[in-house]
């Protein structure tokens, strides 16, 4: 049985319009699935950051060190799928508000672990 060649006007680089193709709707679901990675990976990063610096604000040397670790290595990770898709808005738009989730659950996980700390 003969295979049909493949369609040469599919570029799966550039997903332009989904609603003619189904490998460009696969496409387009690949970029979302990077999207929410990248958000997710944003949320822990600046979370982990907030906590670190609570850390070492309280002199918590080793726990600050080991959450500077961590947290690098998260963006570093997740900077590196922006840039690797770099050219689709998904991605960027992830990045943008991961970084705003991660600062607010990093203000809520904040309050919870220095509940009861005062003024010194």
């Amino acid at each position: 049985m003969a295979v049909a060649p493949a369609d040469p006007s599919i570029d799966i680089t550039n997903c332009g319009d989904l609603a003619h193709r189904p490998m460009e709707a696969r496409c387009h679901m690949e970029q979302v699935a990077i999207a929410c990675l990248i958000l997710v990976l944003r949320v822990l990063d600046v979370s982990i950051g907030t906590l670190r610096v609570l850390y070492t604000v309280r002199g918590r040397l080793a726990t600050a060190a080991i959450l500077g670790l961590v947290e690098a290595g998260v963006f570093i990770f997740a900077i590196s799928r922006v840039f690797k898709h770099v050219d689709g808005p998904l991605a960027m738009a992830g990045y943008a508000c991961g970084f705003a989730t991660g600062t607010a659950l990093g203000i809520r996980l904040e309050r919870w672990i220095a509940s009861g700390l005062g003024p010194v």
